[in-house]
């Protein structure tokens, strides 16, 4: 009797059946889901091809990665170590996926190499970032998917038979074809769009992040002008006869100028800056150089532009080219005090601050916290700041000082103390938060100056009025300030008000950040000797004057402003752009196209400034 035929060996082995239908499948249908949310999200699709070409990149990687799991598995006899290893790849892969997906949908800007490597670099502080980024359903997916792909295919192979180690392998020529079509596929998927200006949102999240690990520090290639040294910097009285006046700064974290009365009637956020902008210097076109606190600081307090990398390398010892204005008035004799309701750890603050010149510094950190609540990740409400300031002034309210305050409320993510009744400032929840903020804000300034009343030291002091950068919600489909260069992150307010000489003044012509100290200087009687800063005093500001700003992230987004026309450079994800303030404060009808010759010699200035920045500074940090 003939035995029957034995039956063909199967044509997938158990952990090849199990990857596809386990693993691959789940994470295949998650990443093109995620890219549909994150399109919806946006929403801006034009036609049928322009929402494929969106999620080209993502459908394209996920057939790559389907295929080469299952080259991988086919290319090995004993399969369980190789599947391991692909399980471990896959969690990796849904990490990075489900962490672009919710970084994307908290600030509108797509996650990259840079920003993963400082924040691993930097782990004990941006974990505090991460931990209010991240929603609760994005951790719980990424707990669930990744528990899922470690238990659950084994439960699966342990009620199958074991693979056939002796199955032959795949022929040279199925699998030089299968790895040509992956590689194929992986090729198409980071291949631009064809349709979407976006280039860095149309990829894959995943690709991108890889991707962008190839890209230079810098693409931005300009004439390093180098400038003479700034160390050397002091000041000199014009006149020995003079009655030294007090400073107190505030500077108002994240707070852009449209979201305040003093700019914008229409909201009464700021009803007593309001008052007091009335009797005093208002600069309406004002504007932050890099959207980010520690590298503002250093614009404001310095009156140089801080490095335009992302690193706090102004933070280091010995971190920052120049001498700062906390450091230059104490040695004309002034008391200096650096107050934050901030916690010091986030980017050194206290060795940036130290760095400054400033005798003494107080972060919340040192600050009695009872009866005063937490409002984000960073510090407390602002109030926690009167007491110990209080206390600070009246040691010193006979001598000449300089107080500086920097506040945290309306940083994101916008969390109001108790006691504090809410307002309906705008429908959008979370815009109407952060409005509230502000609100709370303006009644912080209103009890500092009635402090400084109770002190008889109100009439002797000059009060300035500065936003760090502004704040996005949704403007330009960006959200929070790193990577807004548009004029809800870097149109700023500024306000200088001298209670011994209140009168108004509107200052038209185009300020920066730089202006401060030099304004300062000479407003309390005082030249700078030894040293040409890159800004100038209110009253000296030249007519054709240029403005520069920059995005904290790496490689996002440049801009120059002049006489209200603005251009942005986008380091080649998107066109660039140009913009006339006068006519479209919106910034929403591009003019670039309109304006190629000028456009292009404004990316030459931008160049320019861009490589004489950066060059300032390796040139001082590479000093022995």
């Amino acid at each position: 009797m003939i035995p029957p035929p034995s039956p063909p060996p199967p044509r997938f082995s158990v952990f090849e059946r199990v990857y596809l239908i386990g693993i691959w499948t789940p994470l295949a249908i998650l990443t093109v889901l995620l890219k549909i949310l994150r399109v919806r999200y946006r929403d801006e699709i034009y036609s049928w091809a322009h929402a494929i070409d969106l999620c080209r990149s993502d459908f394209f990687l996920a057939l790559s990665l389907g295929l080469l799991g299952f080259i991988f598995l086919k290319s090995f006899r004993r399969q369980t170590l190789p599947f391991i290893a692909l399980q471990i790849f896959a969690a990796a892969f849904l990490t990075i996926e489900l962490i672009a997906h919710q970084f994307y949908m908290s600030t509108g800007t797509v996650l990259d190499y840079y920003l993963i490597r400082l924040a691993i670099h930097e782990f004990s502080e941006t974990w505090w970032i991460i931990q209010s980024e991240a929603s609760a359903e994005t951790l719980s997916a990424i707990a669930l998917f990744s528990t899922s792909l470690a238990i659950l295919p084994w439960l699966w192979i342990k009620r199958k038979i074991p693979a056939d180690s002796t199955r032959p392998h795949p022929s040279k020529t199925r699998t030089i074809f299968y790895l040509s079509a992956a590689l194929l596929l992986l090729f198409g998927a980071t291949r631009p769009p064809l349709l979407e200006h976006h280039v860095a949102f149309a990829r894959a999240a995943s690709i991108h992040t890889f991707w962008s690990a190839t890209y230079p520090t810098n693409d931005i290639e300009g004439n390093d002008t180098q400038r003479p040294s700034l160390m050397n910097i002091q000041l000199q009285a014009k006149t020995q006869q003079r009655t030294p006046k007090n400073i107190a700064l505030i500077i108002l974290e994240s707070t852009r100028a449209s979201s305040t009365s003093v700019y914008n009637d229409a909201l009464q956020t700021t009803p007593f800056l309001q008052q007091l902008a009335a009797r005093s210097l208002v600069a309406e076109h004002a504007y932050a150089i890099v959207p980010h606190t520690s590298k503002a600081l250093v614009a404001m307090l310095c009156g140089i532009e801080p490095d335009l990398n992302m690193t706090a390398i102004e933070a280091l010892p010995g971190g920052i080219p120049t001498r700062c204005l906390a450091d230059l008035l104490a040695r004309q004799g002034y008391q200096t005090a650096f107050f934050q309701s901030a916690t010091e750890f986030f980017e050194n603050r206290r060795q940036l601050v130290e760095n400054m010149g400033y005798h003494f510094f107080l972060p919340v950190d040192e600050m009695p916290k009872e009866g005063f609540g937490e409002v984000n990740y960073f510090g407390y409400e602002d109030d926690i700041m009167l007491e110990p300031g209080k206390e600070w002034l009246t040691r010193h309210k006979d001598q000449p000082f300089f107080a500086t305050y920097l506040t945290i409320i309306p940083h994101h993510d916008y969390k109001l103390p108790d006691g504090y009744q809410p307002q309906d400032f705008a429908a959008d929840p979370l815009y109407n938060f952060y409005l509230n903020a502000i609100n709370y804000l303006d009644g912080f300034i209103e009890r500092l100056i009635e402090q400084y009343k109770a002190l008889g030291i109100y009439e002797d002091t000059i009060f300035v009025f500065v936003g760090d950068h502004g704040e996005g919600f949704g403007e330009h489909k960006r959200y929070q300030h790193d990577n807004l260069i548009y004029e809800e992150g870097i149109h700023i307010p500024l306000i200088i008000y001298d209670p011994s000489n209140p009168k108004n003044q509107q200052l038209t012509a185009p300020v920066s950040q730089l202006d401060l100290l030099p304004t300062l200087v000479d407003m309390l009687g005082f030249d700078i000797l030894d040293a040409q800063l890159p800004g100038f005093a209110f009253d000296q500001i030249p007519p054709d004057r240029r403005l520069f700003a920059k995005c904290w992230y790496q490689r996002r987004c440049i801009a120059t402003i002049a006489d209200q026309k603005k251009y942005l450079h986008h380091f080649h994800d998107q066109p660039d752009e140009f913009f006339d303030l006068r006519i479209d404060p919106l910034e929403s009808e591009n003019l670039a196209a309109d304006h190629k010759e000028l456009t292009n010699a404004l990316y030459r200035e931008l160049a320019d400034w861009h490589t004489t920045v950066t060059g300032m500074y390796q040139r001082h940090t590479s000093k022995p």
